[in-house]
């Protein structure tokens, strides 16, 4: 893919989307839109209409069709993903729950930046997999997620309707698939309905959209050959595979593109050209007259607004008039139809119109705009040091009329001339003011409420991010006209290697209170050390350091004061914590009292090359669990697969691990090891291990214990056992399922923790996922449970005596459990681990 993306340095109106982005590693440099780029957004001037495709999670969406609506039928196509992936899997690093969440909204903005689409979502939370639509609706507070899907519509007023899934589908496949398609069919009846939801009408008018289709396909009839056969005489047919002459890539291309933009779930795609069907099937509204164009008899002119038809006609001859080589000579005609568009009577694509035009007026004259620091934070009530580069490359001359931002005490009335070709430096300093808001995801700022993420403003329910308060406004003018700019601050420095690179600047607290783990375990009565991190986000840092613990617990010290005199410098902090002398599991929370605002938040960051760095401020608590665990057997070696914390929890259960490298994996150094766990999906992702399985096989024979964690049948490098088994999409989602002990009086069950039922309690998201189905008779299957109204599943634990060792498969959730700290998995898993150690003294 050419090396452009759009910048999100520079925003005209609410975003001048014809800049583009191009990435490299954390670099995030601004480039100019090229003349061919620039046609493409006039062509866009002339439809009004959009489309709102619509799915459960990120990477759900057809990127196929939101590339076709976008690029090629010219339409605002927006994606309404009703959840942000909170509960998937991380094929790249170790973020679950709502760090995936961050992740995963960072992964789709960057798809929508390469098809073109907008993204948007509702408050419901990814709580797992679900077996049916009922249990998701239930969970997620139907009523609350109908409320912001009516909402979408009424905001984006859309013409027609795409589901990704089919609404009849409840206890066949993902509840939160089928949910989404119940949602969107009483969406659509319910958004023209002003007796529906009527506290919206403030902001937003009911709307009806025209259509609702499924976009179905094979998969859905189960073959292609039944596919083939089935009645499609209210499908409409779409070839989505056209040639895009003026970027070079077929759409196919640019949807593939798009999709590659979810890495943490491995959906990287070929590159696939020609002609391709996607099938839309009508649910709800008239069927279009032409069956290969899903907005027939739906009129997206100008024509649609009152005394749109000259602007129609003017909108023709700019395209008729355009000079690649010059796009400058278009900014006469484009204020004209600036000029013609405000004059109009309100309507509802007015304001996103004067928006295209002035995003195009600022493109064709090669206009470059940006605010940086060389600060990559900052907080609310602190100083910063800004520096303003404006520079107009072509075209009928502008000027700088007004440089504004609240949040930081500039406005100045400046009306400077910009000369043609020469850049404008303006250096601005001020102050953040004490209410400036943080530069973190706004869902999670407030506790969450069941499958609802609570967001107490409702203008924020549904943006991808939050609103930044780092942002610039300018006005450019030119005659009569106008053009209002926002530009987000953002961090620069000039990399030796890379050159200019560039992330967004973060309003952050002025400190941050940072467990080293989730949890803490005490499997004794012993004290214990906890290890907090004291960040400072100001010079002259001081504060004092308060410890709440849960009853019966008890901390020294429970308060003392911190100094650090550099912004930015970090102090680590040792606590001694002594659980009660019953087991107990509670939260201990921190607290740093000394400035406006009590400081609460711990800073969690997500980083990686393609998204912009995400500042995640979460509660400074952590689990503190006391229980009876133990542990035979503490010399562990972890093969890392996709990416857990399983390692980090098990040093803190009192085990030494030791992060195996594929140099390790040989049988004279694995014989140091009392068992080696293997990490989640390894055998998906670690392609080295079909190498080093042998040596794997060798050391559970001599006597060692192999734990293998879950992977799926997809894409395995080798076998993951030995022995025969095969692996299956079985999975127990309710994570309180009863839980029944198949063999009670196996060591995997009694030494040295003897469980029972209460092990089984508090666990969360699930039970475990992708069970094998069949195994070799060597296998012992030690658990079984089953979700409401299904057959049990045995395949959950396997162990089988290799040798003189063991081999043991699990697709028990152990990922999710360690770092939530239910004591039950511990006990479970230190079992497991001493599987080898029952004839040792």
């Amino acid at each position: 893919m050419p090396r452009r993306l759009i910048s999100f340095l520079l925003l005209i109106c609410s975003l001048l989307s014809s800049s583009v982005r191009a990435q490299n590693g954390d670099a995030f440099v601004q480039r100019p839109p090229d003349a061919a780029s620039i046609f493409q957004k006039m062509e866009q001037l002339e439809v009004l209409g959009t489309v709102l495709y619509m799915a459960a999670h990120p990477d759900d969406e057809n990127t196929r069709l939101i590339s076709w609506f976008s690029r090629q039928r010219k339409t605002h196509t927006v994606y309404l993903s009703l959840t942000r992936g909170d509960g998937g899997q991380n094929l790249i690093g170790t973020e679950i729950s709502e760090l995936l969440g961050v992740l995963r909204t960072q992964e789709l903005l960057a798809a929508r930046r390469t098809d073109g689409g907008e993204q948007w979502f509702t408050r419901a939370n990814d709580f797992g997999y679900s077996k049916n639509a009922e249990e998701t609706l239930r969970i997620w507070n139907e009523e609350e997620v109908l409320a912001d899907v009516v909402y979408a519509i009424r905001k984006f007023r859309p013409e027609i309707i795409v589901n990704r899934f089919d609404a009849t589908t409840s206890g066949k496949t993902h509840g939160h698939h089928t949910a989404s398609a119940m949602l969107s069919l009483e969406a659509y009846r319910l958004a023209g309905d002003p007796n529906a939801f009527p506290e919206q009408l403030s902001t937003v008018q009911p709307w009806q959209p025209r259509r609702v289709f499924f976009n179905t396909s094979w998969w859905f009839y189960g073959s292609r050959e039944a596919f083939a056969e089935a009645d499609k005489s209210r499908m409409v047919q779409v070839d989505i595979g056209v040639y895009e002459p003026w970027s070079g890539f077929s759409n196919s291309e640019i949807a593939a593109m798009s999709r590659s933009q979810h890495r943490c779930q491995g959906f990287g795609s070929s590159l696939s050209r020609g002609s391709s069907m996607e099938y839309l099937d009508l649910l709800e509204g008239d069927m279009p007259s032409d069956d290969h164009d899903p907005l027939a008899d739906i009129d997206l002119s100008w024509k649609r607004t009152p005394s749109g038809e000259p602007i129609h006609r003017m909108v023709q001859d700019l395209l008729s008039a355009y000079d690649f080589r010059n796009p400058a000579a278009s900014v006469p005609a484009l204020i004209r139809i600036y000029r013609a568009v405000a004059a109009q009577q309100d309507h509802p694509w007015k304001a996103g119109k004067l928006q295209e035009l002035s995003t195009l007026i600022a493109d064709c004259t090669g206009l470059f705009a940006e605010w940086t620091t060389d600060q990559s934070t900052g907080v609310a009530g602190g100083t910063v040091q800004t520096r303003l580069d404006v520079i107009q490359r072509s075209g009928p001359q502008f000027h700088l009329e007004r440089v504004s931002a609240v949040t930081m005490g500039v406005d100045t009335l400046l009306h400077q001339p910009l000369p043609l070709n020469e850049e404008l430096t303006l250096n601005l300093a001020g102050q953040w003011t004490e209410d400036s808001r943080w530069t973190a995801p706004y869902w999670l700022l407030e506790p969450q409420n069941g499958g609802l993420y609570t967001v107490s403003d409702p203008a924020l329910r549904g943006r991808p991010e939050s609103p930044n308060d780092a942002t610039l406004q300018i006005t450019l003018t030119h005659e009569d006209i106008q053009i209002p700019l926002e530009l987000p601050l953002a961090w620069k420095r000039v990399d030796p290697a890379y050159g200019e690179r560039y992330q967004p600047y973060a309003l952050l607290p002025e400190g941050f209170v940072t467990p080293d783990q989730p949890v803490a375990l005490f499997p004794s009565d012993n004290t214990k050390d906890i290890h907090l991190n004291i960040k400072a986000g100001t010079p002259e840092f001081r504060a004092k350091v308060i410890t709440e613990l849960p009853p019966g617990w008890h901390a020294d010290p429970d308060t003392f004061d911190v100094y650090i005199p550099l912004e930015g410098g970090e102090l680590p902090v040792t606590i001694k914590v002594t659980p009660p002398a019953a087991a107990s599991v509670g939260m201990a929370r921190f607290r740093m009292e000394g400035y406006v605002r009590p400081l609460t938040k711990a800073l969690r960051e997500v980083r990686y090359e393609h998204i912009p760095n995400q500042y995640v401020l979460m509660p400074a608590e952590m689990k503190v669990v006391h229980v009876d665990l133990a542990v035979r057997g503490r010399e562990i070696g972890y093969i890392t697969g996709a990416g857990d914390q399983v390692p980090e929890c098990l040093r803190e259960a009192g085990y030494r691990v030791t992060l195996l490298e594929d140099g390790d994996l040989n049988t004279d150094h694995l014989k140091r090891y009392d068992a080696v766990l293997v990490g989640i999906r390894a055998y998906n992702t670690r392609e080295s291990l079909k190498y080093y399985q042998p040596a794997l096989e060798q050391y559970a024979s001599d006597g060692g214990t192999v734990i293998v964690q879950y992977n799926t049948s997809r894409g395995l490098v080798c076998d993951p056992s030995p022995l025969p088994l095969q692996l299956s999409r079985n999975r127990v989602t309710v994570e309180e399922a009863d839980i029944t002990f198949l063999h009670p009086d196996h060591p995997g069950m009694t030494f040295p923790n003897a469980l029972n039922a209460l092990d089984f309690d508090g666990w969360v998201q699930e039970r475990g996922l992708y069970f094998p189905d069949q195994w070799d008779p060597a296998f012992t299957p030690l658990l079984a449970a089953a979700d409401p109204g299904e057959e049990r599943s045995e395949g959950m634990l396997l162990v089988a005596p290799y040798g003189k060792g063991y081999y043991v498969y699990t697709g028990l959730s152990f990922f999710r459990q360690l770092p939530a700290g239910v004591p039950g998995a511990y006990r479970l898993l230190a079992n497991l681990i001493a599987l080898g150690q029952t004839n040792k003294p």
